[in-house]
């Protein structure tokens, strides 16, 4: 029987170090092969991100222009029925990034205000009525809402609302 060759085994027959390490090393072409299935991923990736930070900031300015609208809907709650008009015919509500109400007007502070609100009052309309009887005018108001992103949005964009004000007896 012939002895076979001892090529990179010591003295106990076991493998050296240096040939442990030439046999579970990666050839180029594998690190290479890696190399660009990541390339692929994170390009995916980064192509990926300008789509989601347009998502997000629609789903933010939604969310804001609900809280706006829903604190000019309180607004019209607590305000007496007889002074809704002077409360609210063609005002103008300004509010900061955030939703919040700024008591003043922006002329003092123009950076603050990112959405202006411009209500205006109706008699209500119904689908399929001709005419609003007067007992009912008397007793609800449509309050109409002009939502204009502010002065620091460059691609301003309006959206418009609507909410019956009711005569709670005030």
């Amino acid at each position: 029987m012939r002895a076979l060759p001892t090529w990179g085994k010591g003295s106990a027959g076991r493998p050296t170090s240096a040939a442990v390490k030439a046999r579970s090393a990666f050839s180029l072409i594998e690190v290479m092969l890696a190399m660009g299935v990541i390339a692929f991923a994170a390009v995916t990736a980064v192509g990926v991100i300008p789509v989601g930070l347009t998502t997000l900031r629609q789903a933010m300015d939604d969310t804001v222009e609900s809280q706006i609208i829903r604190s000019i809907g309180a607004r019209t709650l607590v305000t007496p029925y007889s002074q809704m008009s002077t409360s609210f015919a063609g005002t103008r509500f300004y509010y900061d990034e955030e939703g919040t109400f700024l008591t003043n007007s922006p002329a003092t502070r123009p950076l603050a205000a990112r959405y202006c609100a411009v209500a205006t009052l109706a008699a209500p309309t119904f689908p399929g009525s001709a005419a609003v009887s007067t007992g009912l005018t008397n007793s609800l108001m449509t309050v109409r809402i002009q939502l204009t992103a502010g002065p620091n949005d460059t691609a301003s964009t309006t959206n418009f609302y609507s909410l019956q004000a009711p005569n709670s007896g005030s």
